[in-house]
Formats: C-alpha cells, structure tokens, sequence
C-alpha cells in the first residue's frame, strides 16, 4: 500500500500509478488501516472501470449541485438546501466519498433517526426531508439516468401520539437480550436520559467524580449551552465498570469509539429478541422522562434534567402524572355549602 501523510496533515494520501496514469488524493482519515481501505476501493474500482466496463459511481456533490441548479426557481429552495446541508454532513461522517449509488434505505433511515433524536422532531418534518431526498433520487433516475432506480425510503404515518416508553420489565428484557457492548449504554440511557449521540460519544473529559456530576459541553447538546446530568449511584456503577477500555471515551466497541448503530443488523434484531415492537433509540430518553414524573419528580425538574429549553417539550409527559392537580380539582364541590358560596360570588 502507498499511504502516507503530509507534512502538516492529520489525514492520509494515497498515491499510486494505473494505465500510465497517476492517481493521488487524501483519504479522508487519519487511520492508517481505514486509508489503506479506501486506497484500495479505489484501485479496485480503476480496475472494473477499464477491465469490467462498469460505469463510474455518481458523487453525492454533484448530483446534488445539478439537482439544485435544475430546481433554483423553487420558492422553497431554501428548506431543500437545509436538508442536504444535513445529509451533507451525515454522509461525511459515514464515508469521504458518498455517491449516490451508496444510499439505501437503511442508510436513510439511520441518519434520519439520528437527527430526529437530535432535534426531537415530529414525524413530519423527517417525511418532509425524506421526500426532499426521495425528488433528488427520483431525478437521478428517471431523468439524469444516472440510477437504475431510485431506492424506497420510509415514510411515517402522521398523527399525534403519546411518547413511546417501556415497563421496568420490558427495559429489563432489552437489557438482557442486548448485546455486552451495548447493556452498559442502554442502562446509562435510561438512568440519565440523554440523547443517543450524547450517550455513546461520553468522554472522560466530562465526568466530574469530585462534583458527582456529568458536564456535556455546550458545543455538543442541542440547545448549544452546558448541560449538567447529576451523577446518581447506578450511573456511578456504570462508569466505574467502563474504565480503563479507552484513554477518551466511556463507551466503545471492540476497544474503538462507536459510529452509527445498525438498524437493521443490530436494532431491530434486538428489539425481536427482547420482544418489543415499534422502538427507537431515543424512545430510551422518553421512557426516562415517563418514569420520573410517574414517580413524582415535578415537571419544572424534569425540564432541567432534560435540558429542555421549551416548557412544551415537557408537557408531553403531564397526562402521567395528576398530582400537580389535585389541589386545583378539590376548588370544587357538589356539596350544599360550596353552592352557597357560589352564590355569594356571584
């Protein structure tokens, strides 16, 4: 292999020779192995180009700028570019190069999970961005002829519904029925009730044992400011049992920081052995949320401990609980006296 890193550059360079032709370009990593990879995908695709006769892949990047050229006169132009702004992103953590013959379903569906666990948005708004995507794939199809054919995405039905948690036994059965490298992360959902990226991007760094507490930074929680979880005993627990498997992050998988977790490979394999139907990742926050109030932590409590900036966020969860009420529904009475004093207020 002919990696290698330049002066001043974190990242490694192939550059190889093929058909008299010389072929140089960064990587995109800064893990030897990972560049040796892509070193030689991209030979292997040289190979088939010339050998084979397959047709170049489609860069994610241009296709993108062609659709956006094809569609400028679009007053919501704006909210496409939002989308792929985001996918953009999404894309460069996955691979350096995405093109368009990469993306599938459950590639889609991970990255829109992910944002949805970000932002907490509704259904609606990730079926709005899917099919922001679904016009970009059906052009490249259908008019460009740059695909066979653009791949299904999935679409939610969209209606109000209640935030989907779990019974103490069924998060027991996850847990159980999960994976080692993932019981401790699930736990740690639960108990703390951070979002996902938060949870399995932990750093050491974060972790105040003096203080008893956990300070995300502000430029990794989505409110953009300092979050602060209270270290509890069972978290501490958790902690504890995770030293020592890596220099800067509390949770990895074979002795590596995680990257995305497969829905289809992992998850939803998870959630069949546990028994449990219709469940995401950051449903593991909405069960957190759900046992505090039905326990009787107060709804402005709750706010701070989830870190939300907006009090209709954490409405969601006050049907669970009626204690905050009961005063109030005793203002009122069936009784002969209460009638009279109506009567005087009158």
């Amino acid at each position: 292999m002919s990696v290698y890193k330049r002066k001043g550059s974190p990242y490694y360079y192939y550059s190889f020779k093929y058909k008299r032709r010389t072929f140089r370009a960064s990587t995109g990593t800064k893990n030897r192995e990972e560049a040796e990879q892509v070193e030689a995908r991209v030979k292997r695709q040289l190979w088939e180009r010339h050998e084979l006769g397959v047709k170049d892949p489609h860069p994610w990047d241009k296709a993108l700028a062609k659709f956006i050229n094809a569609k400028k006169h679009l007053s919501t132009l704006d909210e496409y570019i939002s989308t792929f702004e985001m996918l953009t992103i999404a894309f460069g953590k996955i691979k350096p190069v995405m093109n368009l013959e990469d993306i599938n379903r459950e590639l889609i569906e991970d990255i829109m999970d992910e944002y949805q666990d970000e932002r907490e948005c509704g259904d609606a708004r990730i079926n709005r961005m899917s099919s922001q995507l679904r016009s970009l794939l059906n052009m490249a199809a259908d008019e460009w002829n740059w695909l066979e054919y653009a791949p299904k995405l999935r679409f939610y039905k969209e209606h109000k519904k209640e935030p989907r948690w779990l019974t103490i036994k069924e998060a027991q059965q996850l847990i159980k029925a999960a994976p080692d490298h993932l019981k401790d992360p699930i736990r740690f959902s639960l108990l703390s009730g951070v979002r996902k990226s938060n949870c399995l991007g932990l750093k050491w760094s974060w972790i105040m044992m003096d203080s008893r507490q956990i300070v995300i930074p502000a430029e990794v929680f989505k409110t953009q400011k300092i979050h602060a979880i209270p270290i509890t005993d069972e978290i501490k627990k958790i902690l504890l049992r995770n030293m020592g498997n890596h220099e800067e992050n509390v949770f990895v998988y074979r002795g590596k920081p995680f990257g995305q977790i497969d829905n289809k490979d992992t998850w939803k394999p998870l959630l069949e052995k546990a028994g449990i139907k219709n469940f995401r990742w950051h449903d593991l926050r909405h069960t957190w949320a759900s046992w505090h109030v039905m326990n009787g932590t107060s709804l402005p409590e709750l706010m701070d401990l989830a870190g939300w900036s907006s009090y209709s966020m954490v409405k969601r969860y006050a049907h669970l609980d009626v204690n905050h009420l009961r005063k109030a529904a005793g203002n009122i009475s069936i009784k002969e006296g209460f009638g009279q004093l109506l009567e005087f207020k009158k």
